[in-house]
């Protein structure tokens, strides 16, 4: 069994993270970071990059760093810092039936309990380090 990659792109601009609110089928609404399945041949901040472009339409920011980690079923999931900060690009819908809504939050505002379980570690652990 091939192990799966996911690449998860925490969008920074001026002190604040990207969140979505969208729909997933089997959950209703959630809060998320845009990302998803990385492709065979893609590099995890490739894939990040492409996944957020799919999800939001941004394009062309600036990598950081990134957190991988590999969880009991063989899954990494890595969490790509990338910088906005140059650009006024702002994310859109890219498909109606996600029912998508945008935010830029600091810290603070983040419902950190409506994420995943790793989410939450990585928000709590490394995220307050890139954003206020």
């Amino acid at each position: 069994m091939t192990a799966l990659n996911v690449a998860l792109a925490i969008v920074i601009r001026n002190g604040r993270v990207l969140v979505q609110h969208r729909l997933r089928a089997k959950l209703g609404m959630v809060y998320e970071f845009p990302g998803g399945k990385v492709d065979f041949g893609e590099s995890i901040e490739e894939g990040a990059k492409r996944e957020l472009y799919e999800e939001t339409g941004l394009q062309d920011l600036l990598f950081t760093k990134s957190y991988s980690y590999t969880k009991k079923d063989n899954t990494t999931i890595s969490f790509v810092i990338l910088n906005l900060a140059h650009s006024l690009q702002e994310p859109f819908e890219t498909n109606s039936l996600r029912k998508q809504s945008f935010h830029w939050l600091t810290l603070d505002e983040i419902p950190i309990s409506s994420f995943q379980e790793l989410d939450q570690s990585f928000i709590q652990q490394e995220l307050k380090k890139y954003i206020k």
